[in-house]
């Protein structure tokens, strides 16, 4: 409530009888440990379909507790990652991409996490591929769970709900 609020309202606004600003009051009560503030966790998400990247997006993003960052490719998804993943929570990743394709890219963010010392992040595929030989793969090189699209919302909610940390 405080953070719709906090959206709502103008920072600077001047609460009645109080002579503090918004922002102001807020900043006070989080520092008197009278609320607690959510941090937005982060979510990278690639997926070279338009279609597929917005309807995932928004599917996690209505929840008001994540932000999604989109990339058509793993490539891009890596190198942000790569100068900017130290509060990336979880990374979603499309099986079949350009450039570099999902199972790829997993491999590289698993690096990355190595050698930067990095905190693991929960990686789930995204593929409409049923086989196993499929999933054995994805799970094999570093993918934490494989969903199979379409996507249900439920599903993917409840794995973000547990895992994105």
């Amino acid at each position: 409530l405080i953070q719709m609020l906090f959206k709502m309202t103008s920072k600077k606004s001047h609460i009645p009888y109080t002579g503090m600003t918004f922002e102001s009051m807020v900043n006070e009560m989080y520092r008197k440990k009278k609320i607690h503030l959510r941090r937005t966790k982060r979510i990278i998400l690639a997926d070279d379909e338009v279609f597929s990247q917005e309807a995932v997006k928004r599917m996690i993003e209505s929840t008001g507790n994540y932000e999604v960052i989109a990339f058509f490719n793993g490539a891009h998804a890596l190198k942000y990652y790569e100068e900017n993943g130290d509060d990336i929570s979880c990374g979603i990743l499309d099986l079949q991409m350009p450039v570099m394709n999902g199972i790829e890219t997993a491999k590289g963010l698993r690096a990355l996490e190595k050698s930067m010392s990095r905190k693991r992040m929960y990686l789930i595929c995204l593929t409409g591929y049923s086989d196993p030989e499929t999933h054995e793969e994805c799970l094999h090189n570093g993918i934490d769970v494989v969903l199979p699209k379409p996507i249900v919302k439920l599903n993917l909610l409840k794995l973000l709900q547990d895992h994105a940390q």
